[in-house]
């Protein structure tokens, strides 16, 4: 009896986790049918070395344009 009990259990929790699952997955095909845009841009430190000299200067990956000037690290 304790094991059918166990068993009746078990089964329904794992129902209850698959079916959770399946609705995430359909909001997440919804979801991916919408445009993203992002709101901040997107800014990386690039390096060089400049006559033996570690150098750094900010990019605007969004807009692929340069934010500061070359300047020693």
């Amino acid at each position: 009896m304790k094991l059918i009990k166990m068993f009746t259990i078990s089964f329904i929790i794992l129902t209850t986790i698959f079916t959770a699952n399946d609705s995430v997955s359909a909001q997440s095909i919804i979801a991916d049918n919408t445009i993203v845009e992002p709101f901040a841009n997107a800014i990386e430190w690039r390096y060089k070395i400049i006559n033996g000299v570690l150098h750094r200067r900010l990019l605007n990956v969004s807009t692929d344009t340069w934010i500061s000037v070359w300047e020693p690290v």
